[in-house]
């Protein structure tokens, strides 16, 4: 099969195979000694069977080995990004319009609904819509909506499958180029992860562009409808709908939410080793704490409850005070009176947001998240730190404090998921702390 194949400025034609393992695209390029390919390749312009015209888009080479029937040629085997159907430039085209379809949303949004008539089926099928679209969000940049589309489809057998899948559509008012399109998609993925605290899967991507030309990728994390069969799955409800709003308003707003609201999808998304999330939860924890609306009184609460920040702070209000605000001003530029330490910080969600007990046990166990942090950040003594199971039970607890922390951030008003989560916290806490408790009693 002849294959085009663009390689930054250059064009050439090359005999090529273009190999799929369910949606993991890869060609082999049969390329003549004098020729010599980059490691990334724009575009590979073919035919894939049922797919017919199709190109392969951000090509990564995996591997060049010598043509054992022909020593003038290389074989040059590569991994596709992501596949668009008929034949693009990936620097050139536009896209205005994208519209999504997760298996997640059908539950979602699962309020809106069709009817069929039944009576007529056999000859004249009518499916009537129950739902109206809505705006999930709108700035100057884009806007976010969700519709139905109700429709029939027949099965391997020949059965009648009705449909009506939510789909979710990004209208961009300055149209993107290709790769961006799927910084967006990671961006809703995040958003709806977030609010629903799962793994989303991925169904469909189908894009516009700027001359109304349609097209379906088909990205290798992307799934068959059949394939996916979800777990117990919580029926969301109107309030879900208005969290997700005020999550997607605040996430396009507010850099810290992004970064928190991604950094929780990757726990999600990734199942990631129990040391890392530790960590990664613990930063993502202090991150959040920098935003103006915790700054302030976590600063207050430090000093408060700090005798050495304290004594500290004062000392240097005694030095100011005899010095002009130039010498003032120089001197703060090495020190911060907001330098709160992350035991204060940890101290202050605990025991200040979520008014759990303090005692001597829970201070123990604050003790243990930082030496436990410290150690796998910084290394040195492993004394006093978290086992394995004790980890991923603390895991769990800086999981539900984050979320609880980045909704009732977005949040004006009260919402039932967030309380429900709230909720929680406290008894997770109790678990705990028990154990440190009942070492304190038999003098362990």
């Amino acid at each position: 099969m002849k294959l085009k194949v663009k390689d930054k400025e250059n064009e050439f034609k090359l005999d090529g195979i273009i190999k799929r393992v369910n949606n993991k695209f890869s060609v082999e390029l049969e390329v003549p000694s004098g020729v010599e390919l980059n490691s990334t390749i724009t575009n590979i312009k073919g035919n894939f069977n049922e797919l017919g015209n199709i190109t392969l888009v951000n090509n990564k080479n995996l591997s060049i080995k010598t043509n054992s029937n022909n020593s003038e040629f290389a074989i040059y085997e590569y991994e596709a990004g992501y596949i668009i159907s008929s034949h693009i430039d990936q620097q050139n085209i536009q896209i205005k319009s994208m519209q999504l379809y997760f298996k997640e949303f059908d539950y979602f949004f699962i309020k809106d609904g069709y009817k069929i008539d039944i009576e007529n089926i056999d000859n004249q099928l009518t499916i009537t819509q129950k739902y109206k679209s809505e705006v999930l969000l709108e700035n100057e940049n884009l806007c976010i909506e969700y519709i139905k589309t109700a429709g029939i489809k027949k099965d391997e057998y020949g059965h009648n499958l009705f449909l009506n899948p939510s789909k979710v559509k990004m209208i961009f008012k300055k149209p993107l180029k290709l790769p961006q399109i799927f910084e967006e998609i990671a961006r809703l993925e995040s958003c709806f992860g977030f609010v629903i605290d799962k793994k989303m899967n991925l169904i469909d991507i189908e894009v516009c562009d700027v001359n109304e030309r349609d097209y379906s990728i088909i990205a290798p994390f992307q799934k068959a409808y059949e394939e996916i069969i979800l777990d117990e799955f919580q029926v969301v409800d109107i309030d879900s709908k208005e969290l997700l709003k005020l999550i997607l308003k605040m996430y396009y707003q507010n850099q810290r939410i992004a970064t928190a609201v991604n950094m929780y999808y990757e726990y999600i998304y990734n199942d990631l080793d129990i040391i890392l999330e530790f960590t990664s939860l613990v930063n993502t924890l202090e991150l959040l704490l920098t935003d103006e609306k915790y700054k302030e009184e976590l600063q207050v609460y430090a000093i408060n409850n700090n005798e050495q920040l304290k004594s500290n702070n004062e000392n240097m209000m005694k030095i100011f005070k005899k010095l002009t605000k130039k010498q003032c001003n120089f001197i703060k530029s090495f020190y911060r009176f907001e330098n709160v330490e992350l035991r204060d910080k940890i101290k202050y969600i605990f025991y200040n947001i979520f008014k759990l007990e303090e005692s001597e046990s829970s201070d123990k166990y604050i003790s243990k998240i930082i030496n436990t942090r410290n150690y796998y950040v910084h290394g040195g003594n492993k004394e006093n730190t978290f086992n394995n199971v004790d980890t991923f039970c603390t895991n769990y607890l800086l999981r539900s404090v984050l979320y609880v922390l980045i909704s009732d951030f977005c949040s004006i008003n009260t919402n039932t998921i967030i309380e429900t989560y709230k909720m929680m916290i406290p008894t997770i806490y109790e678990d705990l702390i028990k154990p440190i408790e009942k070492d304190e009693k038999n003098g362990v």
